[in-house]
C-alpha cells in the first residue's frame, strides 16, 4: 500500500472536534483516522479552537490552540495560524480570508431546504460558500448529487468540486454488551434521522405503524411521538444517539432501513445498513439514488403509500431481502474511508502553491 504523503507544510481546521458529532463532523473524524492508518507522517498541524478536546488519533500531531472558539476562531484564528500552510476544512464551514485550502462542502441543503434552517444561517451559507467556491484551492464535495446542486446554487462551474465521497467502512459489529433487539430480528423497519422537516421521520414513522410494521426511529428523542401525532403504540419504539456498536447490531437485526429524507447531499445510513446486510427502501429524488445503487428499492420522496408497500414487500420476502442484502454489501464496498482520504491527501491531491496565493488576515 502506498503511503500518503502531504505537501508540507499544511493544517487542520479542528474546529468540528468542538461540535456535537453529525455527519460532517464524522466525515472529518472518520478520514483523519483513516489518513493516521494510512501514513506514519505527522508533519500535519492540527489548529484547535479553545473548547475542542484533543483527539486520539492526534496525539502525535502538531497542536495548536487558540484563545478563541466557534466562527471567531475560524474566521479570524484561523487565517492567521496557517499562514503560510496549506489549510484542509473538511466539516463544511471554512475562513473567508484563506484561499490556499481545500474545503468539502458536504451538500447544498441550506439553499435548496431553507425551512429547516434559520434565516442568518442560510445567508451566512450563501455569503461563505459563495464566495469559498470561487477563491479556494480546491473544493470538493460527497456526490455527484451534491456537486450539480452546488453548482447551481451557487452558479460555479460543476467541474469546480471534485468527489470525495463519504465512507461505509466506520461501523463494526463488536460485542453488543448491553444491546437488546427492540422486535424479533427481520421484522422491523429502521429509520436513522433528526427532527429536520425534510427528513420526514416523523410522517414515514407514523405511516408505517399504521400499516402494522414495527418501527424503530434512531437518533431522535421521544418529541418524534408528538410531532408525528402517533398515539401511544406497541410497534414504535424510539431511541436517541446510540453508539457504533449498538447501531451495527440494530441494522444487522432489521428486515429493512427506511430512508425517507426529501433530500440528502449523500445518505449514510444507506451504505452503513449495506455494510451490515441490512437493504434499503429510500426515497428517490437526491444523492440516496447515487449512493444506494442496486442495493435498495427508491420510492417517490412524496408517496409514502409506496414506501410503505416497499418496507412490507421486503420485510415479507426473505429471497428478496438476501439478493437485495447481497447486492448493497457490494455497493457499499465502492466507499471507503481509506479511499476518501487518498484523494483528500494523496501525493497529487495539493499542488505547491506559492505563498502569494494566500490573503493573510
Amino acid at each position: 500500500m502506498t503511503e500518503l504523503r502531504t505537501a508540507a507544510p499544511a493544517a487542520i481546521n479542528g474546529k468540528w472536534l468542538a461540535q456535537s458529532a453529525s455527519g460532517t463532523q464524522r466525515y472529518a473524524s472518520q478520514v483523519m483516522e483513516a489518513f493516521c492508518r494510512l501514513t506514519a507522517d505527522r508533519d500535519l498541524l492540527l489548529v484547535l479552537p479553545s473548547d475542542a478536546p484533543t483527539p486520539p488519533w492526534a496525539a502525535d500531531f502538531q497542536i495548536a490552540r487558540s484563545r478563541l472558539r466557534g466562527n471567531l476562531f475560524e474566521q479570524l484564528a484561523l487565517p492567521w495560524l496557517t499562514r503560510g500552510r496549506h489549510l484542509y476544512s473538511m466539516a463544511g464551514p471554512a475562513p473567508l480570508l484563506k484561499r490556499n485550502q481545500t474545503v468539502v462542502m458536504h451538500d447544498a441543503m441550506p439553499f435548496r431546504m431553507p425551512t429547516s434552517y434559520r434565516r442568518t444561517f442560510v445567508l451566512w451559507y450563501l455569503l461563505m460558500y459563495g464566495l469559498l467556491s470561487r477563491t479556494v484551492v480546491r473544493a470538493l464535495t460527497v456526490s455527484s448529487f451534491s456537486r450539480t446542486e452546488l453548482a447551481q446554487t451557487l452558479h460555479v462551474p460543476e467541474q469546480r468540486f471534485e468527489l470525495a465521497p463519504c465512507g461505509s467502512d466506520h461501523l463494526t459489529p463488536g460485542n453488543g454488551a448491553g444491546y437488546v433487539a427492540p422486535f424479533e430480528p427481520g421484522t422491523f423497519a429502521l429509520i436513522v434521522g433528526n427532527l429536520a422537516p425534510h427528513k420526514n421521520v416523523g410522517p414515514a414513522a407514523a405511516a408505517l405503524v399504521a400499516a402494522g410494521v414495527p418501527v424503530v426511529v434512531v437518533g431522535v428523542a421521544q418529541q418524534v411521538h408528538r410531532q408525528a401525532t402517533i398515539a401511544d403504540n406497541a410497534l414504535l419504539r424510539y431511541i436517541g444517539r446510540i453508539g457504533d456498536d449498538h447501531l451495527h447490531h440494530l441494522y444487522a437485526d432489521a428486515g429493512v432501513l427506511v430512508a425517507p429524507s426529501k433530500y440528502e447531499g449523500f445518505g449514510i445510513p444507506v451504505v452503513e445498513a449495506a455494510r451490515a446486510g441490512c437493504p434499503s427502501v429510500f426515497a428517490l429524488g437526491s444523492a440516496m439514488t447515487e449512493v444506494a445503487g442496486p442495493g435498495g428499492l427508491g420510492f417517490p420522496a412524496d408517496n409514502l403509500n409506496e414506501c410503505v408497500r416497499l418496507a412490507k414487500s421486503v420485510l415479507a420476502d426473505p429471497a428478496l431481502r438476501g439478493q437485495l442484502a447481497e447486492r448493497g454489501r457490494a455497493n457499499a464496498e465502492r466507499f471507503t474511508w481509506e479511499r476518501t482520504a487518498r484523494i483528500i491527501f494523496g501525493d497529487t491531491a495539493v499542488r505547491d502553491h506559492k505563498r502569494g496565493s494566500e490573503v493573510r488576515a
